[in-house]
């Protein structure tokens, strides 16, 4: 029996490893920038929807360089390289 559920479990935790790199990083976005998220122009999290993936690219590229200020972003955007916030932007636009 424990075999059985230690087989099980095995396999559902490869399927969680089956998203690609870019969407499993941009899945943690989602949280704080859902669709019911403040306005863009507000203070706060704004909702990524209406976002191109240049725009988002853009704007994770400002919080890593810190010219652009946040009290969040701008340390989650300095652990993701060029290419990942490039992946992680094309991500967010299809969602």
């Amino acid at each position: 029996m424990a075999l059985v559920f230690a087989v099980s479990l095995a396999g559902a935790v490869h399927a969680d490893n089956s998203l690609d790199p870019a969407t499993a990083m941009a899945s943690a976005c989602s949280s704080c920038h859902s669709a019911h998220s403040v306005s863009s122009d507000a203070e706060g999290p704004g909702s990524l929807a209406a976002l191109t993936a240049n725009e988002i690219e853009q704007a994770l590229l400002a919080f890593r360089s810190g010219e652009r200020v946040g009290t969040l972003m701008n340390r989650l955007a300095r652990g993701y390289s060029d290419d990942e916030i490039t992946a992680m932007a094309r991500v967010l636009t299809k969602q």
